[in-house]
């Protein structure tokens, strides 16, 4: 337990909860916004205070089942790398309206 969070698991549970209900919208915009940015075609565009650019690439990505089946598992394994993860999802335990002193 950190400093900042030494409160019960279950209020810093609710807490975290809230703090994805209230940023969920503006991900939605931020979302919709990089679209339209990306829209408007590849290359530097700028605004008043920030600057972005829209690049375009070709992401080559491996069917680890087809290499391991060509190549064997033991190769595989020798020239991976793997890494642990640790997943942490949090959803609304009710559907409708939260708690507003959750939310606000």
């Amino acid at each position: 337990m950190t400093e900042r969070y030494a409160i019960p698991t279950a209020d810093l549970v609710d807490r975290l909860g809230a703090a994805k209900a209230r940023l969920a919208p503006l991900l939605e915009e931020l979302k919709a916004m990089e679209a339209e940015v990306k829209a408007r075609g590849v290359g530097r565009h700028e605004g008043l205070y920030y600057d972005a650019t829209v690049s375009s690439y070709v992401r080559a990505t491996l069917d680890m089942d087809a290499a391991r089946a060509k190549l064997g598992a033991k190769w595989c394994a020798k020239h991976s790398t793997e890494t642990g993860v640790i997943k942490l999802d949090v959803r609304a335990k009710h559907t409708g309206t939260l708690n507003a002193k959750l939310v606000a």
